[in-house]
Order: structure tokens, then sequence, then C-alpha cells
């Protein structure tokens, strides 16, 4: 809002009618307004967009290609099928559900497995009992 030019007064009212329908009990209206006024400060000399976002000009818009025109591959798996390799995975859950011990879990399993395969590796090229 901010850095879209919004007056101050229009965020701190926003944000008072924000605070009073989403806070049970609502926060302090002093404490909404430092707040706004806080990040007013911080943002102030970011500057304003320059363009809407259906306004800018070419060479500023994201190349967007259609998904039909997207070629289909094979997927290569990390363990099938919840983690691929070489892509983006997402880890997302309750607070206090594991997904760190689950992250640090799976580091574990695929180093194990990485530390295993290059012992074997080594084992077989120099012909070394590896235990």
């Amino acid at each position: 809002m901010i850095r879209r030019g919004w007056p101050v007064e229009i965020i701190e009212q926003t944000a008072m009618m924000i605070n009073e329908a989403q806070n049970s009990p609502p926060l302090d209206e002093v404490k909404v307004i430092e707040t706004v006024r806080d990040m007013a400060s911080r943002y102030k000399n970011k500057g304003v967009e320059q363009y809407p976002a259906d306004s800018a000009p070419e060479e500023l818009r994201p190349d967007l290609i259609c998904l039909a025109t997207v070629e289909p591959r094979a997927v290569d798996w990390l363990w099938e099928p919840y983690i691929p390799a070489r892509m983006l995975s997402m880890i997302s859950g309750d607070p206090g559900a594991g997904k760190d011990f689950y992250r640090l879990s799976c580091c574990c399993g695929f180093l194990q497995l990485a530390t295993h395969r290059r012992r074997t590796l080594c084992a077989g090229q120099r012909s070394i009992p590896v235990g």
C-alpha cells in the first residue's frame, strides 16, 4: 500500500478495520497506528511503483508460455513418488508436526545412501573390502 502511494491515514484506517475484524481481542489502537507509521517510515524512500501490473513495458513483463506447449519428460526420483530429483519440493504442515525432523531424516538417509554407493564403487574398482 505504501509503495503504491496510499496515504498513511488510509492505511491506518484499513489496519484498524482489519485489527477489529481479525484479532480477538483487538490490539490497542495506539499499537496499530505505531506499527503502520513505523512501516511507512521504513518504506517511504523505496519509491512508488512506476507501473501498474497490467501496463508495464514489454521488457519488464515476465515470459509466459502455455503449458500445453511444454513437452512432458520422465521424472527421476530421490524417493518415489514423494521427492523428485533436481526439482523443487515443498514440505508443509502444522507447527510441531515434525517437518524439521522429516527433513533431517531425509538428509541423513540420502547421505548414508550416497556414502554406501561411493564405498561400493571404490571397493569394486580397487578390490578393497569396505566395512
